[in-house]
């Protein structure tokens, strides 16, 4: 079972709670594994990013077909089939990614935010990109980004190192953030570096 609450350090129960995982969470993610709960959670991920597009496509193959049955020969049979490959192969991908998750890798990156940024991003000026208020991303490699709700950073706290541990599956808009925690201590060091984007390592 799940409980962000289980943690003893305050600041580390409020980082679970905005991010829905426990202690057994965070001990499965130091070790590169995803709990049972995280695999359900990225198995909704995927079904949200791919059943949209299944739909659509084997609606739009179903349309061309009928189209075709009322008004008799017209080359139709070509566009359906291709429709219809095409929800086929996503129906496909999609099992074949909930099929890996269990061997999927945890991977691990730093993160960290000066007085300046976080502050301006918890007053909604900035946001690390354009997909809307309830995305927050952070870089990691090969340009890729994570997401969680903006509500984290309300949380986290200036100069803070944190290590946020994520799943290398792709969803919608980037790879899911799955825990994180407080590395250290705060970094009073000011430098211009802090007021730009987060500090990240891989």
């Amino acid at each position: 079972m799940v409980d962000p609450f289980a943690f003893s350090d305050p600041h580390q129960r409020e980082l679970a709670a905005t991010l829905e995982f426990g202690p057994d969470e965070l001990d499965s993610n130091r070790e590169g594994t995803l709990t049972p709960a995280q695999i359900k959670r990225l198995e909704t991920d995927l079904r949200w990013m791919y059943w949209p597009v299944i739909c659509l496509v084997s609606g739009l193959a179903l349309i061309v077909a009928m189209y075709g049955a009322i008004n008799g020969p017209s080359g139709w049979m070509v566009p359906a089939t291709v429709l219809a490959a095409g929800a086929i192969l996503a129906a496909f991908w999609l099992r074949l990614e909930r099929l890996r998750l269990p061997d999927a890798e945890v991977r691990a990156t730093m993160l960290r935010l000066g007085r300046l940024s976080l502050g301006i991003r918890r007053l909604g000026i900035m946001v690390d990109d354009d997909t809307g208020p309830e995305r927050t991303h952070y870089p990691v490699e090969s340009g890729r980004s994570l997401f969680a709700t903006n509500r984290l950073y309300k949380v986290l706290r200036a100069n803070q190192p944190y290590r946020v541990y994520y799943a290398p599956v792709r969803v919608w808009g980037g790879l899911r953030l799955l825990s994180i925690e407080p590395v250290g201590k705060p970094d009073s060091t000011k430098s211009k570096r802090d007021k730009h984007k987060p500090k990240r390592s891989t």
